[in-house]
């Protein structure tokens, strides 16, 4: 996201002995160029926005493999198919009660139990022992071969007081696969696990917790688990994604490559407690999300594995392997606690993120001090494999080293009484970075900072002795016999903005009248407006065609007149309008739908 440069519109003033010794002065906004910069003042951070394009050069040249993932697994494109065929060595296809059971399995890529069928079935108090190692891959990761219980094909299956243990490799606890194989989390077959008050123990590799792929969904509550496998994620997920709840409960890992949380889904977890002893305590691969609400994450990030260069306790990126779509990663925590024991607390790279942060408790126990790295890393096209991130902060402490390098861009918001007591990129400037400091929070440096542009008011920076380069131009703190030391350009705040929107994504368009079709997106809360764009074949040319949405609340249109039996590509962008012009972000990835009314 890079910042618009605006005409210059300068007041110089001079700071005196009325100013804080070591402020910023009043009403004061710093840019590149020393131009007028915006600050937004909000209750709430910016609602996350849905899939914005990530930095160029995600998609691995021709002929090669990806490296592999964090957790261990391949890069590789794996299976894409649903013909994968799972067999139990007890199967259920109609619906049915059960109590008291216990199910088994010795058997390699065999489930102790398969639960199958447009059915509902209700296991209460039942014990699943899985052995057997499986060397299936794709089909243990995507499909759930191998599993202690398998759910497919429409099954809705409800299971309270369970004791699961696995001691396999490629055998997670339970798996909910809802027939989609493909890679952009289209919707499921309605396949889904509701698990409650129960124990799940795996011990082999590729053996999570609760696993959910293809669109399947996954509900535990009070649920406690605990792997000890390489790859082996508590609340795991993979191609195809879909949708996981969990409510409390613990959830615990200790193997290498194995998060409390691997999400290529959308994952949220409230009034749990997630532990990470070896590993990353939450991974977030691709356009999906996780959202913590009243959880404590702790993790301790030991010990490094597949192409990571990092030690980090939360990760946003793309990995390339095919399983999780391009587009914006998201990272919302509200309440709780994140404690890093190793390493930077968050890291971004070769991807778009946001991360927003209320009211969190963060506990960084690393010397080295680092709250955000956002950077090139063991993934994507060297030179443009960064990250692009919009951190919003409310209610919130903040504390430790930013460090943002060339290949990646930063918008660090503050809002709603939030402070951050640290630095920015202290060995010089790097990457393009927005720093918003509104009235009711604060910036302390504790280090020379530097940055691209700043939006803040009287007193809202305390330089504390260092110096704070913004652009081009260094400022200083006061002397202590008050006596101007620096000239700094100051204007009056207004609704104007620096840099583009943060983007949104068409999350669905279907044809559902005579030669219309019903577009579908995300609010983009930076926008003013968006621009969908069409695009179809007629007489061997491309026709484009555009339509303008000038609310940014509107998050659902029509277009009409289409030609029937063309196939539309459909694309979105958001808008704000700065100083009677529309600033623009790049176009979502496109979705195509076949015009058949």
């Amino acid at each position: 996201m890079k910042r618009k440069e605006f005409l210059k519109t300068l007041m110089v003033i001079t700071l005196t002995s009325s100013l804080l010794v070591g402020s910023v002065g009043s009403a004061t906004v710093f840019a590149a160029d020393n131009t007028t910069q915006s600050t937004t003042q909000t209750d709430t951070p910016p609602t996350p926005p849905d899939g914005q394009t990530p930095p160029d050069g995600q998609t691995p040249p021709d002929g090669q493999t990806p490296p592999d993932k964090p957790d261990g697994q391949g890069g590789g494109p794996g299976q894409n198919s649903t013909t994968v065929e799972a067999n139990g060595a007890t199967e259920l296809t109609k619906s049915t009660k059960v109590s008291g059971k216990t199910y088994k399995s010795t058997t390699s890529d065999q489930n102790a139990l398969l639960v199958k069928g447009d059915i509902s079935t209700t296991l209460s108090n039942i014990k699943v022992t899985k052995s057997g190692d499986s060397e299936g891959g794709d089909s243990n990761n995507f499909y759930g071969t191998n599993s202690g219980i398998l759910a497919k094909d429409k099954a809705v299956v409800n299971i309270s007081g369970a004791t699961i243990k696995t001691t396999a490799n490629g055998a997670n606890g339970t798996f909910s696969y809802g027939g989609n194989g493909a890679q952009n989390s289209a919707a499921g077959d309605g396949t889904t696990i509701n698990i409650s008050d129960s124990s799940i123990t795996t011990t082999g590799d590729q053996a999570g917790g609760i696993m959910t792929a293809g669109g399947g969904t996954t509900n535990a509550t009070n649920v406690t688990i605990k792997t000890s496998g390489r790859s082996s994620a508590a609340i795991r997920s993979d191609r195809g994604g879909g949708t996981v709840n969990v409510n409390g409960g613990s959830y615990t890992t200790s193997g290498v490559g194995s998060p409390a949380i691997y999400s290529t889904a959308k994952t949220t977890v409230k009034n749990a407690t997630l532990t990470s002893t070896t590993s990353e305590g939450v991974v977030i691969e691709g356009m999906n999300s996780v959202v913590l609400e009243n959880t404590n994450l702790t993790a301790e990030n030991t010990k490094l594995n597949g192409n990571a260069t990092e030690y980090n306790t939360v990760m946003l990126y793309q990995s390339m392997s095919g399983d999780a779509a391009n587009g914006t990663s998201l990272f919302t925590a509200n309440g709780g606690s994140i404690t890093s024991k190793k390493g930077n607390v968050f890291y971004v790279t070769n991807t778009s993120a946001q991360i927003s942060l209320r009211n969190v408790a963060i506990k960084n126990e690393d010397s080295s001090n680092v709250l955000l790295k956002v950077a090139e890393g063991g993934w994507g096209k060297s030179g443009s494999n960064g990250g692009n991130v919009t951190f919003s902060a409310a209610k919130q402490q903040l504390s430790g080293n930013i460090i943002v390098d060339s290949s990646s861009t930063l918008n660090l918001l503050l809002s709603d009484g939030s402070t951050y007591e640290g630095a920015i990129n202290t060995d010089g400037t790097a990457g393009s970075v927005y720093v918003e400091v509104p009235e009711g929070c604060t910036w302390k440096l504790t280090g020379d900072s530097y940055i691209s542009s700043l939006s803040c008011v009287d007193g809202s920076i305390d330089l504390n002795g260092y110096t704070l380069t913004v652009g081009s131009t260094t400022y200083t703190s006061g002397s202590s016999t008050g006596k101007a030391v620096n000239n700094i350009a100051a204007n009056v705040l207004t609704k104007d903005a620096s840099v583009k929107p943060t983007g949104t994504s068409v999350s669905s368009v279907a044809n559902t009248s005579s030669r219309k079709v019903t577009v579908k997106w995300t609010k983009d809360a930076s926008a003013d407006g968006y621009q969908i764009r069409y695009t179809t074949k007629k007489n061997g040319k491309t026709v484009t065609k555009t339509k303008t949405i000038k609310s940014k609340n509107t998050v659902k249109t029509t277009l009409s007149g289409l030609t029937k039996g063309n196939t539309y590509s459909v694309s979105i962008r958001s808008y704000k309008t700065v100083k009677g012009k529309k600033v623009y972000s790049s176009y979502s990835t496109t979705k195509k739908v076949k015009i058949r009314k």
